[in-house]
């Protein structure tokens, strides 16, 4: 009996060591394990390559200065200036002496806007590029216009005329077409007048070309839009003649000009827009006569030195390069305390 109990001992014993201990060691693990190794070390390969290939590169970017006064001339301090991209603004303020900086910013046209938080002078639009690399400054100062009259009521359901800037403005507006500001809960509009000398930096600047006849009406607040074409009288001080035509040209909410029609100046003397205008953006109106140059009178002028061959002889003084520097920028300008 102790014999058979051994032999079924032996055979059991037997079988354990056939199924418990293979012949060759199993190494298929430790392959696995080498070839994950191997997928992860070139998938960080491939990511470190992605990132080198939408490397950006250094970011370029540049920096604006100006300097901000009412109609006198005098500095104005402490006004809040924003500088404002498609999608962001940076806040500041001028100093001192009325300089505003803002330096390290974006390579790309600015929305610039000046505001007074003691409601002095009205809020202006204007308008400022960035280049890379380098301090713009505005070859002109920024005229504030004083606040010297009061809103006037135009609501958004009726629509109506209002008179804004002392009375020298009368704009009409259909009902239901005005648009005012998210946040305004007040239907009230605002304006000021500047002379030609006074408008402030533009993309285009065709008042230049006759600044003591040109004149803008600065409005507030801003980004108030029409549906449909706002008509306009003005008032008061037109330097143009009976039948005389105006360009006009509205203040968009980036600070931009766009060409909104013409006016022409009827007998009593006052400025009228046109039929067929396209004044909807009331954040500024600019108004440029639509004169043809005078020609330049040849009193007072020698007749240039000519060779025998015809040709113009040339003073050797005026060989060279003649540069025009009224747009060259300001050298070496003291900005202190007007950071971003």
């Amino acid at each position: 009996m102790s014999r058979q109990w051994c032999q079924l001992f032996g055979l059991f014993l037997f079988l354990g060591m056939a199924v418990g201990c293979p012949d060759a060691p199993v190494e298929e693990p430790e392959e696995i394990i080498e070839k994950e190794e191997e997928e992860e070390n070139n998938n960080n390969n491939n990511n470190n390559n992605n990132q080198t290939q939408f490397d950006a590169g250094p970011v370029v970017q540049g920096s604006i200065a100006g300097k901000v006064v009412n109609a006198n001339g005098d500095a104005l301090a402490n006004l809040r200036v924003l500088a404002c991209t498609a999608s962001l603004c940076m806040s500041g303020e001028t100093n001192a002496t009325g300089e505003y900086l803002f330096e390290n910013i974006s390579v790309e046209p600015m929305k610039m806007e000046v505001t007074d938080p003691d409601d002095t002078y009205l809020s202006l639009l204007f308008y400022q590029m960035v280049y890379a690399d380098q301090l713009s400054v505005l070859s002109r100062d920024v005229v504030m216009p004083a606040v010297t009259d009061e809103p006037s009521s135009l609501s958004e359901a009726n629509g109506g005329t209002a008179l804004v800037a002392g009375g020298a403005l009368e704009i009409t507006v259909g009902a239901g077409a005005l648009d005012y500001p998210f946040g305004r809960d007040d239907d009230i509009i605002q304006a000021e007048r500047l002379s030609g000398s006074q408008i402030p930096p533009y993309d285009i600047e065709p008042f230049l070309a006759h600044p003591d006849d040109s004149f803008m009406f600065a409005l507030a607040p801003h980004g108030t839009k029409s549906s449909e074409a706002v008509t306009f009288k003005v008032t008061s001080g037109i330097t143009q003649p009976e039948g005389a035509i105006y360009n006009v040209y509205g203040v968009t909410d980036k600070a931009t000009l766009k060409a909104s029609g013409t006016a022409t100046v009827d007998s009593s003397g006052h400025l009228i827009s046109d039929t067929g205008g396209s004044w909807m953006d009331l954040t500024g109106l600019v108004l440029v006569p639509d004169i043809e140059e005078e020609e330049i009178a040849d009193a007072g002028m020698e007749e240039p030195m000519m060779d025998d061959a015809g040709a113009e002889m040339e003073d050797a003084s005026d060989a060279g390069e003649v540069m025009d520097v009224t747009d060259a920028g300001v050298a070496d300008m003291a900005l202190t305390d007007g950071g971003n």
